[in-house]
């Protein structure tokens, strides 16, 4: 997951795969917008589903969440 709540940090956060399927992982957020992408195997992919998105340049859309 890549997204402008990491500071610019390299860290790793591991997602783990529920039994209906889906993969879940849990990150402490500050007030605010923030947007992300989920990137699989190195190339960005759009969350399956319904979410908020916002233009992230070069036809690239990254999803917003509002905490």
């Amino acid at each position: 997951m890549a997204g402008n709540f990491r500071d610019g940090t390299e860290t790793t956060r591991p997602f783990r795969k529920c039994k209906d399927g889906t993969w879940r992982t849990t990150l402490r957020l500050d007030p605010g917008i923030h947007e992300y992408r989920i990137i699989v195997s190195g190339i960005g992919c759009p969350e399956p589903g319904p979410s908020a998105r916002r233009a992230g340049g070069s036809d690239v859309f990254n999803c917003v969440v509002w905490v």
